[in-house]
């Protein structure tokens, strides 16, 4: 038998009773494995076809769209918004890029990352940056609004 991540399942089976704690079962690695089955199938993880997104999928919204949309709102060149520059006027809008086109173009943060030539993680920190910023600041946030707006009627 084999998980369909690759592994096999051996039946594992080992007399627990000769051991120190005298534990009486004889269950080993595929008890365990029938449990994380069964706990798939309960959380409804077992099923590929039930994985979906809940991002929306009804628009086709590019990375480079969104960066020609906050280029043009915040007048700073694109080519400065994917660059290695981390000035404090530039970071917000280079977030704001990240939140956006992870929201609205369905990708994950690997392919936007490979697009940015960013590493998954520093967009993973800049969502929850802009996410803070939008929070304390009613400006990013209605900027956030709008952009996010003028994206989805594209």
């Amino acid at each position: 038998m084999s998980i369909h991540s690759g592994f096999s399942v051996h039946r594992f089976t080992h007399d627990w009773s000769s051991g120190p704690t005298g534990m009486h079962h004889n269950r080993g690695c595929e008890g365990f494995q029938n449990a994380s089955v069964q706990a798939e199938e309960e959380t409804g993880r077992g099923d590929p076809s039930r994985y979906k997104d809940i991002r929306s999928f009804s628009t086709s919204i590019s990375v480079k769209k969104v960066l020609v949309a906050i280029s043009r709102r915040s007048e700073i060149e694109m080519e400065v918004l994917i660059g290695r520059k981390r000035d404090k006027i530039i970071m917000p809008w280079r977030q704001l890029a990240y939140l956006l086109s992870y929201e609205l173009t369905g990708c994950t943060l690997t392919q936007i990352g490979k697009v940015l030539n960013r590493d998954h993680t520093s967009l993973m920190h800049g969502i929850k940056q802009i996410n803070k910023l939008r929070q304390q600041d009613q400006y990013v946030e209605h900027t956030y609004r709008e952009l996010r707006r003028e994206l989805s009627r594209v």
